[in-house]
């Protein structure tokens, strides 16, 4: 299981120009000792994406889950992003390919403050959490 306080915990402490570089996605050296190399379960391109989100967040935690925004985004009026979430689900229930959650992890709006400990530890247990992020997504206040 990944520590995941211990791994905020450290991405807070990093220098203002340790974050930028994360941010920019330049260094996976940085990220494995922000991480320890403890990726668990999660891909690495995955929890780099995470941490760039906690630190556009000035590092801290949003009130909002990862799946709650996904369900607004899902029944806003944006066609393309219902598409995108419905291909990241196919695709993370089957195949474990994350390319689309990346590309919506990047698309989220600097104002929406999610919940990053919480997304990291549903990611670090994918398998269990898949059904409820898709019960939440798809089946809530439908």
């Amino acid at each position: 299981m990944i520590q995941t306080e211990k791994i905020l915990e450290r991405t807070r402490k990093l220098s203002r120009h340790e974050k930028k570089t994360i941010l920019y996605r330049r260094d996976d050296v940085l990220c494995d000792l922000v991480t320890e190399g403890c990726y668990s379960g999660i891909p690495r391109d995955l929890l780099k994406e995470c941490l760039v989100m906690y630190i556009r967040q000035d590092c801290e935690n949003g009130p909002l889950e990862f799946p709650h925004w996904l369900h607004d985004l899902y029944y806003g009026n944006d066609e393309r992003r219902m598409f995108q979430i419905d291909k990241a689900f196919r695709r993370i229930g089957y195949c474990k390919n994350y390319d689309n959650l990346i590309m919506l992890m990047r698309g989220k709006p600097k104002e929406i403050k999610i919940d990053v400990e919480q997304l990291i530890k549903d990611l670090d247990n994918m398998d269990e959490a898949y059904e409820k992020w898709r019960r939440e997504i798809f089946l809530r206040d439908a």
